[in-house]
């Protein structure tokens, strides 16, 4: 989200509050997750770690429970942060060997063609 890397906080989480409602109008799990993972981020940058692990929960239910390959990876380098913030270390280690191996599998499933995705900008 734009406004969260220009760290407009406030911005951004009126944004996610807005897109979150707006997804989850909607059975696209991948929006639904990715706006869960967005407003997560959103949480932990205003230092609020316990709504940041309730929201990453929600995106994480979705993605363990459906096929979302495009935000899957996301999500879990997001819960990564955020458990390592909260102290759960364990967990964080869990979300991060996810994300490295969700990352690869998206890689590899691209054509050979696409070798500078493939090389490493995924």
């Amino acid at each position: 989200m734009a406004s969260l890397a220009l760290g407009q906080v406030e911005n951004a989480r009126a944004c996610a509050d807005l897109v979150v409602r707006l997804a989850n109008q909607t059975q696209e799990r991948t929006w639904q997750s990715l706006e869960w993972e967005t407003s997560a981020q959103v949480a932990l940058r205003e230092g609020n770690v316990e709504m940041a692990v309730r929201h990453i929960e929600k995106a994480l239910r979705i993605v363990e429970q459906f096929e979302v390959p495009l935000a899957d990876w996301r999500v879990f380098g997001t819960a990564a942060d955020i458990y390592a913030a909260s102290g759960q270390q364990s967990d964080a280690k869990k979300y991060s060997s996810k994300e490295i191996k969700r990352r690869a599998d998206l890689t590899e499933s691209l054509p050979n063609e696409l070798s500078a995705v493939r090389g490493g900008f995924l």
